[in-house]
């Protein structure tokens, strides 16, 4: 197996036929179980051979990290000796600075895969270092490799393993790299994703008043050309006011500027991602509130604007009767974020959106407004308290009801998904001798409608 080893993994990578391919796929398999000191060994030998076509050499990196871990009891890495390991980890090394792209992909998850077992134990503590000092390099492909590595360290490390010196190496790379690449689209969309890792690592520098500097780069990120980036700018957004929420007190001014434009102009994903900036800002409020603890009250303090923005981001005229309701758009986003607020700001949310609702479903006869104002409803059924939805919604339950015999499909499965959600948080109204006998004939009717009605 080892004279052949390089054309049985072309074979698999490239593959004459599906017949060719099982039967090279049977070799490598064969040669792990046999051997897989030796398989590991040849692995990483071949993602060094520059004789090898690069799909099998990123073929032969993937194998090797995929054998890194297994073993019984403990992972295959830990049968090697410390020369053994020294030598295995010069070869994966190498291959980041390698021309073909995807033979540093394969190296940069091998080297990561290997980080993540040694340094918990207190091992190749010179890689953090290394990486973070080549990050800088003027060689493009060692710089990527080196960025897109400490993204995959960070990605599945725990957050206790780095120490604040190795953290604060970290982030001042990863950071300096969004400044000194902002024209390197490349190094951007890596940079951006590796910082989104890296965040959970960061409290110490948070806690220090130290973590201003992070959010000031990450917003310098929000306006980038590249929609990938700006994508990853909002998730970092959100994941930022979830772990450091009481550390943003100073930028939440510019965070709510940014993220309102970005909701209203931006491509559909970044949208819906800065929409879940303010979905995290909720629920961390709507737990400070459960817990007693101090809450800044962001979410009230724009309370309005926020509203008006989410209700009219709902209200997504491009939405086709036959879309899957789970599709996860801005407008599904706005409906969760409405949700939230509901629960933050209890009773204060009501009026606004009833009378949304009211010119959606009472003076309407086009089947997505009543769909948009049903959504809307059952948004904020959860937060106000009992008795003052009770007050508006038990005049209008009639009208609703009336909506089970719309001839829009999409307006009676949302008719449906209202009243499960009544019945969730208020049975009451729908307990009464003049009303439930007629919404029980609705729902045996409903179910045989259409399936999604049903």
């Amino acid at each position: 197996m080892q004279e052949d080893i390089a054309q049985v993994l072309t074979a698999c990578a490239i593959p004459k036929n599906n017949d060719d391919r099982l039967l090279n796929e049977k070799k490598i398999r064969e040669f792990k179980s046999d051997h897989p000191k030796q398989f590991m060994n040849t692995m990483s030998e071949q993602l060094n051979n520059q004789n090898l076509d690069q799909s099998a050499r990123h073929l032969a990196g993937v194998l090797f990290k995929n054998s890194v871990k297994k073993g019984d009891p403990e992972p295959s890495w830990f049968s090697f000796s410390q020369e053994e390991k020294e030598e295995l980890k010069t070869r994966i090394l190498s291959p980041l600075a390698d021309t073909s792209a995807s033979v540093r992909l394969s190296a940069c998850s091998c080297v990561a895969t290997v980080a993540c077992l040694e340094l918990p134990r207190g091992n190749w503590t010179d890689l953090i270092e290394n990486l973070c000092t080549n990050s800088y390099h003027e060689n493009l492909q060692i710089k990527e490799s080196s960025l897109k590595t400490l993204g995959y360290i960070c990605e599945e490390l725990e957050s206790d393993v780095l120490n604040r010196e190795q953290t604060n190496l970290v982030v001042t790379a990863l950071l300096e790299a969004l400044v000194a690449n902002a024209d390197n689209t490349e190094i951007m969309k890596i940079s951006i994703e590796a910082v989104l890792h890296a965040l959970v690592f960061a409290e110490g520098i948070f806690d220090q008043n130290e973590g201003g500097v992070i959010v000031e780069r990450i917003l310098d990120c929000v306006m980038n050309p590249c929609v990938e980036v700006r994508t990853t700018t909002m998730m970092c957004l959100a994941e930022i006011v979830r772990l450091y929420y009481k550390h943003i007190n100073t930028h939440i001014e510019k965070i709510t500027e940014l993220s309102f434009k970005i909701m209203r102009e931006d491509a559909e994903d970044v949208g819906t991602l800065a929409i879940e900036v303010w979905c995290s800002l909720c629920e961390e409020e709507i737990y400070l509130k459960s817990k007693n603890q101090h809450c800044n009250n962001y979410v009230e303090t724009i309370f309005k604007n926020l509203l008006e923005l989410m209700l009219e981001l709902l209200n997504d005229s491009n939405i086709d009767e036959d879309d899957d309701s789970d599709t996860w758009n801005r407008s599904t986003a706005a409906g969760c974020c409405l949700h939230l607020m509901a629960q933050n700001v209890g009773d204060p949310i009501i009026q606004d959106v009833i009378s949304f609702v009211e010119k959606k479903i009472g003076t309407s006869s086009n089947w997505k407004d009543k769909y948009f104002g049903l959504l809307a409803l059952g948004a904020i059924l959860e937060g106000p308290s009992k008795e003052s939805l009770a007050n508006v919604l038990s005049p209008a339950m009639g009208a609703i009801l009336s909506l089970f015999e719309d001839e829009s499909r999409k307006v009676r499965e949302t008719t449906a998904w209202f009243f499960s959600k009544v019945a969730q948080n208020h049975a009451q109204l729908l307990g009464s001798e003049s009303f439930f006998p007629t919404l029980y004939q609705y729902i045996l009717r409903g179910l045989k409608d259409e399936v999604k009605v049903a």
